[in-house]
């Protein structure tokens, strides 16, 4: 019997674990990776990566207008690709649509709606 507890002990300090490590990762993410996103990849290499490499000055202004560049370039690349991936999630839910009845079609909308101006506002 004794075995038993010690057993069923470590199960539930292990499944604890899993649970509060699940927990811990999604607020993470949750706060810290749309504030990164925001700033965007540039900010994130300029002050969490370059520091470690102590760089001299001449490396600095060398290698800070390559950032500035790629930053731009993944930011212009997200803008292009912005609209197919509205397109596919359009057609999706068109199709999703045609097995719903009208109310629910009408929560779909307003849903995706809202979803849609909390997204933009979060761009902007």
């Amino acid at each position: 019997m004794k075995k038993w507890k010690i057993i069923g002990a470590c199960l539930i300090l292990f499944i604890s674990g899993v649970v509060i490590g699940i927990f811990a990762n999604s607020l993470y993410l949750h706060y810290k990776l749309p504030r990164m996103m925001k700033r965007g990849i540039g900010y994130y290499i300029q002050e969490k990566i370059l520091p470690e490499l102590d760089l001299t000055e001449t490396q600095k202004k060398a290698i800070v207008p390559i950032v500035e560049r790629i930053d731009q370039e993944l930011s212009l690349y997200r803008r292009e690709h912005r609209a197919g991936f509205r397109a596919i999630l359009d057609k999706g839910f068109t199709e999703i649509s045609t097995h719903l009845t009208s109310p629910q079609r009408t929560e779909l909308k307003r849903i995706r709606e809202e979803k849609r101006r909390r997204w933009d506002r979060k761009k902007d």
